[in-house]
């Protein structure tokens, strides 16, 4: 009875969210925010714009897959790189379909944790890899604005939307300082053996879970050029993110904002992105880069327009899994069961 009602409360969730994100989609739509004339004349007068855009999140997808095979290894499971793009491409397919721009990554765990002994050192992977990738853009984000302020940007918008840009900014440096800190505590090694920091998890709710967590964590502070490697893997897949979505922003016709402030404005568009609603962040992401843009100056609707063309361009892209799906069917439909009942978990798509 229990494991029904929880059940039926993940099944309540998934529809919720599903709801919200078709609501804001909606009313974009009805209140002219989002034009779907500027996708149509993307597809038909612009159609280079488009295929780059497709490559370049082609090439950041491929990246993302190395850069877990080296957060795998780092855990030591040890997994052919045809594996891993396999299970790849099986949770892009499933965040096409569950609310959440992440949620392919619960199948990826629920998989890998089956092919290894060290089952939360292999989950623990999908997680960092979540979390890497979206600290690199938070990171890249507040760099870029401490930059754009510092060279008098803040002058160049219009003024009533000056407060609500500063609050914007002091967010993201906050963000950022958590990302860090974080990070820091996790591998600390004087908190790892200090003794009433041990006690406090052992009083933890789950603690044996916990300290299994934290100790698959902490064996990455032993592997620094595992580290290392994923972290310039991060910023390399950024790259091809940011210009991926200035390449949507100039086949549906954004013509204010030039590639570096793409380098900031993109990279805090998909921590918004994440938010768990529609899948692949649809409908949040949609809303969130109308409001971003906007206030940078762009022309209304136009930021939700690049991130719906994007969002069309991930959709086809993540096709792909149904081959690797079908091929080994009964495999992956356990966790398909796992991945859409838990709706998002560990960490999608844009990171």
């Amino acid at each position: 009875m229990a494991d029904s009602r929880s059940r039926g409360r993940k099944i309540a969730g998934i529809v919720i969210r599903l709801a919200v994100a078709v609501g804001l989609i909606a009313w974009l739509v009805g209140s002219g925010k989002l034009k779907p004339s500027d996708i149509a004349s993307a597809l038909t007068q612009r159609p280079g714009w488009v295929a780059a855009a497709a490559v370049l999140y082609a090439v950041a997808t491929f990246i993302g897959m190395i850069r877990w095979w080296v957060l795998l290894a780092a855990q030591g499971v040890r997994l052919r790189a045809w594996d891993v793009v396999h299970l790849s491409f099986i949770g892009f397919v499933f965040s096409s379909y569950i609310p959440g721009s992440v949620s392919g990554d619960p199948v990826k765990a629920y998989y890998v944790s089956r092919e290894t002994h060290k089952k939360t050192g292999a989950v623990m992977s999908v997680l960092l890899d979540r979390v890497l990738g979206l600290s690199m853009f938070v990171t890249t984000a507040a760099v870029g604005l401490a930059i754009w302020l510092i060279s008098g940007g803040l002058e160049s918008i219009d003024e009533a939307m000056r407060p609500k840009v500063q609050v914007l900014a002091w967010a993201v440096f906050a963000i950022d300082a958590m990302f860090l800190l974080g990070f820091a505590v996790l591998w600390s090694r004087s908190l790892r053996h200090n003794e009433l920091f041990n006690r406090f998890l052992g009083r933890l709710p789950l603690s044996g879970t916990v300290r299994r967590v934290y100790d698959a964590v902490f064996v990455y502070r032993d592997r620094p050029g595992h580290v290392a490697v994923a972290v310039v893997l991060a910023f390399l897949l950024l790259v091809p993110i940011i210009l991926s979505q200035y390449c949507c922003g100039a086949a549906v016709g954004e013509e204010r904002q030039s590639v570096g402030s793409y380098f900031f404005l993109g990279s805090i568009g998909v921590v918004v992105n994440a938010i768990p609603l529609g899948p692949m962040g649809i409908g949040s992401g949609e809303a969130g880069y109308d409001v971003l843009f906007g206030a940078f100056g762009s022309e209304e609707g136009k930021g939700a327009a690049l991130i719906a063309m994007l969002h069309i361009l991930m959709f086809v892209w993540n096709q792909i899994g149904w081959i690797f799906y079908f091929r080994g069917r009964d495999k992956y439909r356990a966790a398909f069961d796992a991945g859409s009942a838990e709706g998002v978990a560990a960490g999608g798509e844009i990171e």
